[in-house]
């Protein structure tokens, strides 16, 4: 619709449809990622290698006024397609309807196409999309963390739906604060049983650390919240060494800075 059909007060999204989305087996699919997300402040997170390819059902054409209602050939959700009975495959083969990201690779790599580059242009999209929450994800946590001086003390699994278009451009769909962790299908089972087992590896040594409860009521010089920043950034360097101990299918996203940010000049330092 034109800007002036969309009626007043209607909330809706506006979306940009990609008529040429990257092909295979000439149906088109979108990629989920798993981010692990263990700190805010500062951030820390981690995208895991593997991930889930979902396919339509029919093949791909171009949309027109013809065909612009078969939704097997356009949307890509699972949810839809594996009501297709006659055209959905199941397992975790190379012509399955839900496939692992690594049989994807495969299959592009076999085709010529360098994933290298893509995988690192996925690992951009990810990053920046994080960063772009950060602001919103700082406020929630700490209008509900009140361990002022301690590690993170909580974690989250997000999911990233990717289109890749015919130029192998990554283009983000959405984010997910609460992907699904069912075990449909064999790839279900290969990817998240691997994705949630290194993740509470990983985070088990949030609750191995000592709790402190920021003192109430009096008020905080400006040197103590320097020094609140410094022990912070402390726990901070010591949780993201035990991580990266525990790396196996996940990677960093960003790396830490080597130092916390020095104090005002009027400060002396620690």
């Amino acid at each position: 619709r034109k800007g002036g059909e969309v009626p007043s007060g209607l909330a809706c999204v506006a979306q940009r449809y990609l008529t040429r989305p990257l092909l295979i087996d000439k149906r088109k699919f979108d990629l989920r990622l798993y981010v692990l997300l263990t700190s805010v402040d500062p951030l820390r997170c981690y995208l895991h290698r593997d991930g889930l390819a979902r396919f339509c059902t029919a093949p791909y054409s171009v949309p027109n006024s013809k065909n612009l209602e078969e939704a097997y050939m356009h949307l890509t959700n699972y949810s839809l397609n594996k009501h297709n009975a006659e055209a959905f495959v199941s397992g975790d083969t190379e012509n399955a309807s839900k496939r692992s990201i690594s049989h994807v690779w495969e299959q592009m790599a076999a085709e010529g196409f360098p994933t290298g580059p893509l995988w690192d242009q996925l690992k951009q999209l990810c990053l920046r999309t994080l960063q772009a929450m950060v602001p919103k994800l700082w406020m929630a946590y700490h209008a509900h963390v009140t361990n002022g001086d301690g590690p993170s003390m909580c974690f989250q699994i997000l999911g990233f739906d990717v289109i890749i278009d015919h130029q192998l451009r990554p283009w983000l769909l959405e984010t997910n604060n609460g992907p699904s962790l069912n075990l449909d299908e064999e790839a279900d089972r290969a990817v998240k049983e691997q994705l949630v087992e290194e993740t509470l590896n990983m985070v088990k040594t949030l609750y191995k650390q000592p709790y402190k409860a920021a003192a109430a009521g009096s008020a905080v010089t400006e040197e103590e919240v320097w020094g609140l920043r410094e022990r912070r950034w402390e726990a901070h360097v010591k949780a993201g060494a035990w991580e990266r101990k525990n790396l196996h299918q996940l990677e960093p996203l960003c790396d830490a800075a080597p130092s916390p940010p020095p104090p005002p000049p009027h400060l002396p330092a620690r």
